[in-house]
């Protein structure tokens, strides 16, 4: 009786333990990676209170809002339509980042402006907060947030408008030309302090600057300093890293777009030896950089003197047409 219950027993012990064994190198079926996705970017809780355009026409929208801020664009479609998607001139104002008339670039560029508008050229100007004593407590990289913000609405919405904004030529008047240059060759991503429109980009392909400013840090050569004759505002420049930020030169030493720079040879407001700087920088870079200097000249690009100023400047303004056409065309 017992070695049955043996023979019986350990033909049940082999299976179990050949069933276990089985269990053990079986392997488990593998899960599928999941896919990964990434992140809706976060976007400012105030972008539902800006301007939705509806069509490509002259509006005026608002394109970012701060609190009870509101600031706002004004856009010119072309008059004639010469591209499928029209580039654009954006005209940025002065004032010294311590004012702002949204208005005052079309003032400039009042008897240029139908022959931009007829080369195929949609028109920008816009509004963006301001510093120094007097302002809303917000420093250059906030300035130049807003500006790159107004780009990147444009951007957003270019199908509606019907622009191309790959295809922008910046422009602006002292201050405003300082913002035309750093918009042409800062990289964005250092300039975007708010999180409005992180989902569009922009691309610049020419800058044409009036009295511009180049420079805002401290350097080694004779240029020392934000203007020749006076001394940062403290309440707007107020760290050396903030200046050094807001140098375009800093940024032409990697290359980029040409640029057209319109300086009096006795502008008391922009040091001239920091164009030379900026000329240099840009040669290192290998951006091609055409400066015309206009004898007798103040900021204004007033006589100083009396002399005539020469070249005509009104007639050397109105070649931002040219210009800009040949920058979109070499862009194609």
């Amino acid at each position: 009786m017992k070695k049955l219950l043996i023979s019986l027993l350990v033909p049940l012990l082999l299976l179990s333990a050949c069933s276990m064994g089985m269990t053990e190198t079986q392997p488990t079926q593998q899960q599928e990676d999941p896919v990964m996705t990434d992140p809706a970017p976060t976007v400012h809780p105030d972008r539902e209170r800006c301007s939705v355009p509806s069509a490509s026409k002259e509006s005026l929208l608002t394109y970012k809002v701060i609190g009870n801020r509101k600031l706002r664009l004004y856009f010119l479609p072309p008059l004639q339509k010469v591209y499928e998607k029209a580039p654009i001139i954006f005209m940025f104002p002065g004032g010294g980042l311590m004012a702002c008339d949204m208005m005052s670039p079309y003032a400039i560029y009042r008897t240029e402006l139908d022959a931009i508008r007829n080369a195929g050229f949609a028109t920008v100007t816009i509004d963006y907060r301001i510093g120094g004593a007097n302002g809303e407590g917000v420093t250059p990289h906030e300035i130049v947030s807003d500006c790159m913000d107004a780009m990147r609405y444009i951007s957003y919405y270019s199908e509606i408008l019907g622009v191309d904004p790959q295809k922008i030529v910046t422009t602006g008047h002292s201050a405003g030309g300082a913002l035309s240059l750093l918009t042409a060759y800062a990289p964005h991503d250092l300039f975007d302090a708010d999180g409005y429109w992180p989902e569009a980009d922009f691309g610049v392909v020419g800058a044409f600057a009036l009295s511009a400013h180049g420079i805002y840090c401290k350097g080694d050569g004779p240029y020392d300093g934000y203007y020749s004759r006076t001394s940062p505002d403290t309440s707007l420049w107020s760290t050396e890293e903030l200046r050094q930020l807001c140098t375009t030169t800093n940024y032409v030493k990697n290359g980029g777009v040409p640029c057209t720079i319109l300086i009096g040879t006795h502008d008391d407001w922009v040091a001239p030896e920091g164009i030379s700087i900026f000329e240099d920088a840009c040669a290192e870079g290998g951006v091609e950089c055409r400066v015309v200097w206009f004898q007798n000249a103040d900021h204004g690009f007033q006589s100083i003197n009396g002399q005539p100023v020469t070249p005509d400047y009104n007639a050397t303004r109105t070649t931002i047409v040219t210009f800009a056409t040949e920058c979109v065309q070499d862009a194609e």
